[in-house]
């Protein structure tokens, strides 16, 4: 029995009306006897989970106040940058951010539609009730599973050819999810918001940033990388495995705060970025993106992918960008904590020891110093001028030859 006080808004008040009206009233005297926050604590948007005699269901209250948010963010951008244009690109990408709601209903319907995710019971405007998801978290030693490894490629090439060609051209644009480069720009104008004296680190990143950006968008378009729905938060605690289940639904993907339509190898950078091999305390290399990559492919019956070399070299480059988006996140953490920022301060880590640390748990990206740990490896990393123009030029070479044939993940 949860004993902590819990308090349950009007809107969850009138959807467990909808959803149980044998039991709602039952549920709103007495919330504590059936609710259980999940880790996080509870407040009037924190998903948690509803217990009905045998049966486990998830309560997610959406966000009832963007406008309010973008607003607030704007003011603040506004004070701060004394910019009052509707063309600024702060402002551009903060008006993304409008139909977050709209974006994580549809998430949920495609993963409840393709069996990737749990059942829904119940949805409206701001709250969806499902099946509690089944399974554990993808962890590190997961990764190193080509059967478990096998099937969340199959989960992922599902959502990736969910239909989007029933979406009316005006609701395409609502859609569409924030971009890596998005949500780097993003983080950075919070920080330079905060804290002006971050305008050089700014100017820096930011011009190195679009400098990549460019190329790689002339990449995708020779590449003819297509538009798909996609998840944008596809690591490890959202991928859920259950081994008791079939093989077709056994992984149950979660949290689908991010989805929108983008580009289908951010959710595989951003997979393999999380990933860490235990026996060589290293990241996931070429070879195990090479694999990767390739079973991806052959899942999505795009054979003839499967041995791209220059499809390699972009995905490498999109899992840069994904490391600069979480160095910049880290570090908007630690504006927002008031932590300055300094090089200086604490010893230069590589990325597989900070990813070793963080896999035994030596250090955690919820406190100071694994923030501290997390922005210093990865923005210093991208901050290098050479590091930076090897990129773009790798991203300019597309008739390189065909990689080396790779056996792929298979749960065969």
């Amino acid at each position: 029995m949860n004993q902590r006080k819990i308090t349950l808004d009007i809107n969850l008040i009138n959807a467990l009306r909808k959803f149980l009206p044998s039991r709602a009233e039952e549920i709103i005297a007495n919330p504590e006897l059936f609710c259980t926050p999940f880790s996080g604590g509870f407040s009037g948007r924190s998903p948690f989970k509803l217990t009905i005699d045998d049966k486990m269901y998830v309560v997610r209250q959406l966000n009832p106040n963007v406008d309010n948010d973008i607003q607030a963010l704007t003011n603040k951008h506004n004070k701060a940058t004394q910019v009052k244009s509707t063309d600024d690109e702060f402002l551009s990408i903060l008006n993304k951010y409008r139909d977050v709601n709209l974006r994580e209903i549809t998430g949920n319907h495609i993963a409840d539609d393709n069996k990737i995710g749990p059942k829904i019971h119940y949805q409206d405007s701001l709250v969806i009730i499902t099946d509690l998801a089944a399974g554990t978290p993808i962890n590190s030693n997961d990764y190193m599973d080509p059967v478990k490894i096998a099937e969340v490629i199959k989960s992922l090439t599902k959502l990736h050819s969910a239909p989007v060609d029933q979406i009316n051209v005006q609701s395409s644009d609502k859609m569409k999810t924030l971009t890596v480069t998005d949500r780097c720009g993003f983080y950075l104008h919070m920080i330079l918001d905060h804290d002006a004296g971050y305008s050089k680190l700014f100017h820096d990143i930011d011009t190195k940033m679009k400098k990549l950006d460019e190329a790689m968008t002339i990449m995708a378009t020779k590449l003819n990388i297509p538009t798909t729905w996609v998840h944008a938060d596809f690591w490890g605690s959202n991928i859920l495995y259950d081994a008791s289940k079939p093989n077709d639904e056994r992984v149950s993907l979660i949290d689908w705060t991010d989805c929108g339509l983008g580009n289908p190898y951010y959710d595989l950078a951003y997979f393999l970025n999380y990933g860490f091999n235990p026996a060589t305390n290293k990241i996931l290399d070429d070879d195990y993106t090479k694999k990767l990559l390739r079973g991806y492919e052959m899942s999505s019956n795009n054979q003839s992918n499967a041995d791209n070399h220059d499809l390699f070299e972009y995905l490498k480059v999109m899992r840069e960008f994904c490391y600069l988006r979480q160095g910049l996140w880290a570090l908007s953490m630690l504006v927002e904590k008031n932590v300055k920022y300094d090089p200086g301060k604490i010893a230069d880590v590589s990325i597989d020891e900070l990813r070793r640390m963080l896999y035994t748990k030596e250090t955690s990206n919820s406190t100071t110093n694994g923030l501290e740990l997390l922005a210093k490896c990865y923005l210093k990393r991208f901050m290098n001028d050479s590091f930076v123009d090897d990129y773009v030029e790798r991203a300019s070479r597309l008739k390189a030859p065909t990689l080396q044939a790779t056996t792929p993940f298979t749960n065969k």
